[in-house]
């Protein structure tokens, strides 16, 4: 039985004007939001602005905290793919990713970052400088987006020909999900074996695998 707890909703005024990507910070208390408005927008839980990144001059398609919670990954659509020190308000990497639309990225418990693009290819960068250090190929298309487990061994890549999973670590391709649909977003249950494929005629799926 799911009880559901009565509370006041708070709605943020900002003006990230139709947002693509939002992220919590581990310990709940800052808010990342970014969207059509080219720029990340940083809050306090009670709707308290914080601060501003950008612009871009595309607009954002994923943010995702770190696990201490002092730094943000931050993907484009022109293809930039960076990692953001929130404390000191400066980036600790930034560069174009190798797409001409860098649509998804990902923290990986050691502070790795993954990211997604649309060249049929997620791509790994090590969290301290950016170096490349691994690409996972396979996709039919382009990559909508993607996901990582939360002990960081998997992940997936989506798009509209179905979606993969590889061994983050190795880079091996451990299963392909083909389906005549589009897949518009991806996550991973919490025992890192079942990914739940959000479709874009509305429709959800799980699968389950042996890993």
């Amino acid at each position: 039985m799911v009880t559901l707890l009565a509370a006041s909703c708070l709605i943020v005024s900002q003006n990230v004007n139709y947002a693509r990507a939002v992220a919590v910070s581990p310990n709940g208390q800052t808010i990342a939001i970014g969207g059509w408005s080219e720029t990340v927008e940083f809050y306090r839980p009670d709707g308290t602005y914080i601060t501003r990144l950008g612009s871009f001059g595309r607009h954002v398609t994923g943010l995702a905290w770190d696990r201490t919670g002092t730094q943000v990954a931050v993907s484009v659509a022109n293809g930039t793919v960076g990692v953001w020190d929130v404390r000191r308000e400066s980036w600790v990497w930034s560069k174009n990713s190798g797409t001409s639309f860098a649509s998804g990225v990902a923290m990986l418990p050691g502070g790795d970052v993954v990211s997604s693009g649309y060249d049929n290819r997620l791509k790994r960068w090590q969290g301290n400088n950016g170096r490349h250090l691994r690409t996972f190929t396979g996709l039919p298309s382009d990559a909508y987006g993607m996901a990582a487990s939360f002990d960081g061994r998997h992940v997936v890549g989506f798009g509209p020909d179905g979606a993969n999973v590889w061994d983050a670590a190795s880079g091996e391709n451990l299963a392909n999900i083909r389906r005549n649909t589009n897949y518009g977003s991806a996550a991973f249950i919490s025992n890192g074996q079942t990914i739940v494929l959000q479709m874009l005629d509305g429709k959800v799926s799980f699968h389950g695998m042996r890993l």
